[in-house]
């Protein structure tokens, strides 16, 4: 047996062993999102400045998938079952004195 590492024995019955594959090893779906934002600038007066703000996250409504079930005791294992937020537009009015 060589120093430091243990013997391989069987799993118990009903419990899993995971495998030897490294880090990065599962790749999940892929990420696009494009965040978009107008604005303008308004000035009242000398002192007196607005802006005026209109933004969206996730401009294009694109579908972003969470990451794939990893855990080996799930019965969703291996199976992308949520997704990240949907469009979200919001619309701002800033007043500097």
């Amino acid at each position: 047996m060589v120093k430091g590492r243990l013997p391989l024995v069987a799993a118990p019955a009903g419990q899993f062993r995971n495998g030897t594959a490294g880090r990065g090893a599962v790749y999940g779906p892929g990420f696009e999102r494009w965040d978009l934002s107008l604005y303008k600038n308004i000035k009242m007066t000398e002192r007196l400045n607005g802006q005026f703000r209109f933004e969206a996250f996730n401009a294009f409504n694109h579908t972003n998938y969470n990451t794939v079930q990893t855990s080996m005791s799930s019965p969703t294992f291996g199976q992308v079952i949520t997704a990240r937020d949907p469009r979200i537009v919001q619309v701002a009015l800033k007043m500097n004195f």
